[in-house]
């Protein structure tokens, strides 16, 4: 992003890359092949955390989210704050693309955000109550379609930022975006099977998503995704990603908070041949 010519609008530029803690964007991109780097300690470095998937094995720690959430919200805009106001304390991150230039302040936080270790957490009781609405059995050359309703709350006991809200995929069906039925505010990552939640989602708020799936077939009755089964149980389930970090200013740590759903919702897939 190039300088803006004047400083009111530099600042708003600064502003709106500061928006809700996140992290440089190369990092907020956690829906990429492979795993995490195992260490010791399970606390990483952004670049760990870059293009990976975060899984309920990475969590460190279970926390208490009426404690943890309020003693960490707004620690980020403090930091913000403090190279606003004290650009001197700061070094800047050097530029990956030479040939584009970025606003000082944003190079100074992303070196600070680049040289803190990052904690991935889970809340100990879900921040969201989700409920799916589904078919028992699909039956593969027998059923073209089908759609699943997801009955979501914020339970969590505050409003949440935005988040990443991902579904399990299940095979040999496909989700038909034409037919997606989204409450506004919602958008969808297909290929990540991931729901983005870009606004606040306040305290005790439902929402409901409804998913239409296409049922594939081969012709010959069945799918080869069962492998040789003629049937299979899959579990339908959740997890949420709040977009960016939390922060605890004084110890210049960062936290990256996943949930995991606990109560799956299950769908039997049936072939009529077996492979």
């Amino acid at each position: 992003m190039s300088y803006k010519h004047t400083h009111i609008l530099m600042l708003l530029t600064i502003l709106l890359w500061f928006n809700a803690g996140q992290a440089p964007a190369c990092a907020q991109d956690i829906y990429g092949v492979g795993v995490i780097p195992k260490t010791a300690s399970k606390v990483y470095s952004l670049s760990q955390l870059t293009a990976h998937n975060l899984r309920k094995e990475d969590v460190s720690k279970k926390v208490v989210w009426s404690t943890f959430y309020p003693e960490y919200k707004g620690q980020m805009e403090k930091l913000q704050s403090d190279i606003l106001n004290n650009p001197g304390k700061y070094p800047l991150q050097e530029l990956e693309d030479p040939s584009k230039s970025e606003p000082d302040a944003f190079r100074r936080w992303e070196y600070q955000m680049r040289s803190m270790p990052a904690e991935i957490v889970s809340p100990r009781q879900n921040l969201l109550s989700v409920h799916f609405i589904a078919p028992d059995n699909i039956t593969f050359c027998q059923t073209d379609s089908f759609d699943v309703s997801i009955n979501i709350k914020n339970v969590s006991g505050f409003d949440l930022p935005i988040f990443y809200f991902t579904i399990t995929n299940l095979p040999g069906v496909t989700i038909d975006e034409k037919k997606l039925k989204l409450p506004e505010g919602l958008s969808f990552i297909k290929e990540a099977n991931t729901f983005v939640f870009n606004n606040t989602f306040n305290k005790n708020a439902t929402t409901n998503i409804r998913v239409h799936y296409r049922v594939g077939c081969d012709g010959r009755g069945g799918s080869p995704v069962l492998k040789g089964k003629l049937k299979i149980r899959a579990q339908l389930n959740w997890e949420l990603n709040l977009i960016g970090y939390l922060l605890d200013y004084d110890k210049r740590k960062l936290y990256k908070v996943i949930d995991f759903g606990n109560k799956p919702r299950i769908i039997q897939f049936n072939n009529q041949t077996k492979y």
